[in-house]
């Protein structure tokens, strides 16, 4: 994702190899709650769209350009 937010796969595997590399609690905790602020930020993003797509497809077709053939 090209808009400078974190990635919630990198923050997971970073959060894996903490893990696996037997760090302590504050470490996983801090990595933990960045991987939730990131998917929260991802399910907004997607929230957006698919509001947006709906709004678009409701004026193509109030405008008549969602008929299907």
């Amino acid at each position: 994702m090209s808009t400078g937010m974190p990635n919630p796969n990198q923050i997971m595997q970073q959060l894996q190899a903490a893990r696996d590399a037997g760090a302590d609690w504050a470490t996983l905790r801090e990595l933990e709650d960045a991987y939730g602020r990131a998917m929260d930020e991802v399910s907004r993003i997607l929230t957006a769209a698919v509001a947006e797509l709906n709004q678009r497809a409701a004026d193509l077709k109030r405008h008549g350009r969602g008929k299907r053939a």
